[in-house]
């Protein structure tokens, strides 16, 4: 075995001198073809493992050195001889000619100026402390590696590949391999089919192509730009700078993380607890979510639409919606038609247009106002104002409380209007159904005689005014005629 540099530069000299003609045809030449070897780095910039069946084991030298040791991987005592080329700058390190098909376990210490470049199938590989860029192609290897100060970036199909504490950036292209990564500080790019990946406590940012892969990403400090399809899935946990996503056929949670978010689906879109912001834009996208301090927009066609405990604005447009909202408290607006509409305990205004479909509204704190055609309404337990302009067969509200200085009006000329206000109620009430009749069992409300108009005090206050104008039939009661 040759152990010394100057043995394997006389090697290389002795090789030179013997084929100059081979020599300037720039073919490789051989150094060495020992179990081992220590060289001295003399301009080469590249180092190249090769390999079938390899356990490796590769970690940073000394400055300027190289050095290398193999044993038979059936028995550690048996020493292998390998073969290591220059092949221009590059030092090329593998197995010798004939016995690339046995499997070896080989052991390499680069030093940091050299360029690592791994060639490896059917192998394991641990790579611990290297301050190389490291550059990979491989195929069903199992790879951990761990504290490397340089950049990385490859190709690989199957396998498990693991890498953490990578000061550099990081790239890969894979296919049915999964791929572990952990406190990345760089620049992070993946291209991933049939995969797995799990992405924690990095800095970023994020760029992904996915392809029917399943994505776990937590901690993640940068921006994410993802696109992902093919019936995978995307998981993102206390991201810090937003981002944005396309997903076909692709499924997002977002959990505890600051925005804002851009997302195109036609898939689910879950959220849980995020600030600043989140917009969903698609077509039969499912958005559930339960905590938001940011704004939410949803622009969807045939979508469902489920949240709560919004704290900031929520803007909600689309056709065949099907949208649940409770407990908000920020400003609450939807443009929607042919949809299904149910708001729960809002604490600030909202402002819905809606044509065909259902609006139904269940306690709301702040004025509401609504424009409607040929779509049901009911509101219940109303504690501010109401401006209403419908065409539809039937409109219904209930104020809990009716009380305030801003007035309220219910237009209806399609159908009739239901009113119901609490025995406490007070203000001046002026109603006006030219095509039907007015029916009010408060004692202060006097109904014309012919039944087309009524006007009165509920209580002893002036105000609030509540108008009512209706094409059908009006009726004006306590809370006991609420939904006959």
């Amino acid at each position: 075995m040759n152990r010394c540099n100057a043995t394997l530069r006389a090697l290389l000299a002795a090789a030179l001198l013997a084929a100059p003609a081979a020599i300037h045809a720039d073919e490789p030449v051989l150094l060495n073809d020992g179990a081992s070897g220590m060289l001295q780095l003399e301009g080469e910039n590249t180092l190249e493992i090769q390999g079938v069946n390899f356990t490796l084991a590769l970690r940073v030298a000394r400055d300027g050195e190289l050095r290398y040791s193999a044993r038979a991987r059936s028995d550690r005592r048996e020493e292998r001889n390998v073969a290591l080329w220059l092949d221009g700058r590059t030092l090329k390190l593998g197995a010798l000619p004939g016995d690339e098909a046995d499997g070896l376990i080989l052991e390499v210490a680069a030093a940091p100026q050299l360029l690592v470049e791994l060639a490896l199938a059917e192998s394991k590989v641990n790579i611990s402390g290297l301050a190389n860029d490291l550059r990979f192609d491989l195929r069903n290897v199992d790879l951990t590696a761990r504290a490397l100060s340089g950049s990385v970036s490859g190709e690989a199909e199957g396998g498990t590949l693991s890498w953490a504490n990578v000061e550099g950036d990081f790239e890969i292209e894979a296919e049915k391999s999964d791929v572990r990564l952990s406190r990345i500080a760089g620049e992070i790019s993946l291209q991933i089919d049939e995969g797995v990946v799990s992405l924690d406590e990095s800095n970023g940012p994020l760029d992904a192509d996915l392809e029917n892969t399943k994505l776990t990403c937590r901690g993640l400090q940068g921006a994410v730009d993802l696109r992902a399809s093919g019936g995978g899935a995307v998981e993102l946990n206390g991201l810090r700078r937003g981002g944005r996503m396309e997903l076909d056929d692709t499924t997002l949670a977002l959990n505890t993380s600051r925005g804002p978010f851009d997302v195109e689906s036609n898939s689910e879109v879950r959220f849980n607890q995020l600030e600043g912001g989140l917009t969903v834009n698609g077509f039969g996208t499912r958005v559930r979510g339960i905590g938001n301090k940011g704004k939410l927009e949803v622009g969807s066609d045939g979508a469902e639409v489920t949240v709560e405990n919004l704290e900031g604005p929520a803007k909600i447009e689309g056709d065949s919606l099907t949208v649940h909202t409770k407990s908000t408290k920020g400003l609450l607006m939807m443009n929607c038609t042919s949809s299904r509409i149910l708001i729960e305990n809002a604490a600030e205004e909202v402002q819905v247009t809606t044509d065909f479909g259902e609006l139904k509204i269940r306690r709301a704190d702040k004025k509401v106002t609504i424009n409607s055609r040929d779509a049901g309404i009911d509101l219940a337990e109303m504690k501010g104002a109401v401006e209403l302009r419908a065409d539809t067969p039937l409109v219904q509200v209930a104020w809990a409380a009716f009380v305030g200085e801003e007035n309220s009006l219910l237009e209806n000329p399609g159908g009739d209007v239901r009113v119901t206000v609490p025995g406490s109620a007070g203000g001046k009430v002026q109603a006006e159904a030219p095509y039907g009749r007015i029916e009010s069992d408060l004692p202060n409300i006097t109904v014309s005689d012919d039944g087309n108009e009524a006007a009165g005090l509920m209580g002893r206050s002036r105000s609030p005014v509540l108008r009512i104008n209706s094409g059908g039939d009006i009726y004006i009661g306590t809370r006991q005629g609420a939904g006959q």
